[in-house]
């Protein structure tokens, strides 16, 4: 189990290293880090409904869209987001700013769609 999870903490540092995070936009910053969790999840054994002894099951992979999709309409069906920004400009004692349901709704949306 721990070879898995480190499998899935080095494919999310990658994925997060491959971003230029300054010129991404507030939603596809957010749609990105939705979908490197997705992909990190699914090398959790919980995420999996297992036990951490369980089989080694299948590990993701870099081009898992299917997965990381499939995750998110699972995790978001029932869970919720929450997410925060660092703003760096602001003289506010707290620098970080919990996102609200208008700013996160439009990502989770689509995930919340069911499938015909």
């Amino acid at each position: 189990a721990l070879g898995r999870r480190r499998y899935g903490e080095e494919l999310m540092r990658s994925r997060l290293e491959a971003l230029d995070g300054g010129s991404l936009s507030l939603q596809t910053a957010l749609e990105h880090a939705l979908r490197i969790w997705a992909l990190g999840a699914r090398d959790e054994p919980v995420a999996r409904g297992e036990d951490e002894e369980d089989g080694e099951g299948r590990r993701a992979e870099e081009g898992d869209e299917e997965f990381i999709d499939r995750t998110l309409r699972q995790a978001l069906a029932e869970g919720t987001v929450e997410a925060a920004i660092l703003q760096r400009n602001t003289q506010r004692e707290s620098k970080f700013r919990l996102l609200g349901v208008r700013e996160l709704e439009p990502l989770i949306a689509p995930y919340r769609r069911v499938e015909r």
